[in-house]
């Protein structure tokens, strides 16, 4: 039987927005049709001879979903998509939300009061308890829903020698990270079935065996460092073996890498010879999404989270220096900066971009370093379909580390601002820590930036001898 060419207003819609999209054809069948079974199988038969891929059934609820659950695996589509009134969207029958209102997921109110007599009953009435039920069902499948599978026998690739030329060369520093090196150099072997990778481990006067756990793997280039020279030396002091590469990917030791991660960061990076560096989607050690994404450090940011926190994650952008929303995280773009974790950076930007700041010695190193980056004209991309999952167990999260990420970002803010802003900026972290002095820590922390004579106290590089 001929399909259905694509001759309803919806679809020359389409063709003409989209074309390379292949429609195949439309069908409009009668409700009597798809409520016999006998109709309805005839239906799905004709759609899996058109070899559709993606099928989209706006036959309204809940018809289209008991539709879809009887007869979806016999048309054969690789997708099957359930929207109400999509088609008449696509038509221009119905004004869409403006965008301001979509993009704060307000849509239902619009089409509430378009038609308020057919969809109040279901927006107000029927949907509220069912939206409560879906809510307490995401938190409790959350935890462990989006948790790194890896396959039971996965194919292991050896890492080239320093000299050979490597697609990427990866960077992990580590310190007392025992436990977790030999885990991440085993997702890394994943990895190096697929591209040439070379594995360069700086470690920083561990104490717990980590050199030892490394040198059982031969190909990995092990350079022991005189003393702990922090995050920002370790990197330092690999970055001579990284060459000859096309890309430096940097690790903490205490990640673990879905199977494809690197070689969808490699991609994102192939992609645009405008982007410097590619940052991956971080899931926290309960499978969560964690929000890595940062703005610029600002005076307005440091004030909406000295007022608030993490509470009032909607509040506007520029009240926060975290990047919050969950909508930033399932799309590529663009981004200020992200935690240093995991990042993939052009070999000839590394270069030209030059060392790590090693004043930072652990925390906001990585700010400085993505601002250098921005400022070479480059783009700092964030690519979500990479996956790694961070355990958080290798820096630590010691008192005085936590003073140290607060000084720091004042470091940051006084080495590219003027002098009156960073005083103002100063001002406000203090601020943020004396309305939490309640806490113990946070007493400590307030003492420790309103006197710049502690700092010295801090968490700094240390050499042996």
């Amino acid at each position: 039987m001929e399909p259905p060419r694509p001759t309803s207003v919806s679809a020359r819609r389409c063709a003409r927005r989209l074309p390379a999209l292949d429609i195949v054809g439309t069908w409009s069948p009668a409700r009597s049709e798809l409520q016999d079974p006998a109709t309805s199988a005839a239906i799905a038969a004709e759609i899996r001879s058109t070899g559709v891929e993606i099928l989209v059934t706006a036959l309204g609820k809940p018809l289209q979903e008991n539709w879809i659950a009887q007869f979806g695996a016999e048309t054969g589509a690789q997708v099957l998509l359930a929207f109400g009134a999509v088609v008449d969207f696509l038509a221009g029958r119905v004004r869409r939300a403006p965008k301001w209102m979509a993009d704060h997921g307000l849509e239902w109110a619009w089409r509430l009061m378009l038609e308020p007599r057919r969809l109040s009953r279901r927006y107000l009435v029927e949907d509220p308890p069912e939206l409560v039920r879906l809510m307490r069902r995401a938190r409790t499948m959350q935890r462990g829903s989006m948790m790194l599978i890896h396959d039971a026998n996965p194919a292991r690739g050896i890492f080239v020698a320093p000299g050979r030329k490597a697609a990427i060369t990866v960077v992990v520093v580590t310190h007392n990270s025992a436990e977790d090196v030999s885990r991440l150099i085993d997702d890394l072997r994943r990895a190096a079935s697929a591209q040439v990778i070379r594995v360069v481990v700086v470690d920083n006067r561990s104490s717990d065996g980590t050199s030892d756990r490394v040198r059982l793997h031969p190909d990995v280039t092990l350079v022991e460092s005189a003393g702990n020279l922090g995050y920002a030396g370790g990197i330092n002091t690999a970055l001579p073996f990284a060459d000859p590469c096309d890309a430096v990917l940097i690790l903490n030791p205490d990640l673990s890498l879905a199977p494809d991660s690197v070689t969808r960061l490699t991609a994102s990076l192939r992609r645009d010879d405008r982007v410097g560096a590619v940052v991956p989607l971080i899931l926290d050690e309960d499978g969560a999404v964690y929000p890595s994404l940062r703005r610029e450090p600002s005076l307005l940011g440091a004030m909406g989270d000295a007022f608030f926190g993490s509470r009032l994650r909607r509040r506007p952008g520029f009240l926060s220096e975290i990047v919050y929303s969950p909508s930033n995280y399932l799309d590529a773009h663009d981004a200020d900066w992200a935690t240093g974790a995991a990042v993939l950076v052009r070999a000839s930007v590394a270069r030209e971009v030059g060392p790590w700041n090693e004043e930072f010695f652990l925390y906001s190193e990585e700010t400085d370093y993505f601002r250098r980056i921005r400022r070479g004209g480059y783009l700092i991309r964030f690519e979500p379909s990479a996956v790694v999952q961070h355990r958080q167990g290798g820096s630590g999260t010691s008192p005085a580390l936590v003073r140290l990420l607060t000084v720091n970002r004042v470091r940051y803010v006084e080495r590219h601002h003027s002098g009156a802003y960073s005083m103002l900026f100063r001002s406000v972290v203090a601020l943020s820590e004396a309305v939490r002095s309640y806490d113990r820590e946070h007493r400590r922390t307030f003492a420790t930036v309103v006197n710049r004579g502690k700092w010295r106290e801090l968490p700094h590089a240390s050499f042996d001898g």
